[in-house]
């Protein structure tokens, strides 16, 4: 059986956030998750909360490690 690093209750997040033109965007790596915004503070905000939703809903519906 593969063990996985992240699980529901802990993990690491690796991230990228990049500004092209006037537009900031953020990347969690492991979750494919986007997030676009006018400043870096803001991306950075708004992908927490986006990984925490992902997360959320991973617990809610039980989903199995390998989806993070």
């Amino acid at each position: 059986m593969k063990s996985f690093r992240n699980t529901l209750q802990k993990g690491d997040v690796r991230y990228v956030i990049f500004k092209e033109k006037d537009t900031f965007f953020g990347v969690a790596l492991e979750f494919n998750v986007i997030v676009e915004a006018a400043s870096q503070i803001e991306a950075i905000v708004m992908l927490n909360e986006a990984i925490h939703g992902y997360l959320e809903s991973a617990r809610k519906f039980k989903l199995r490690p390998h989806v993070l």
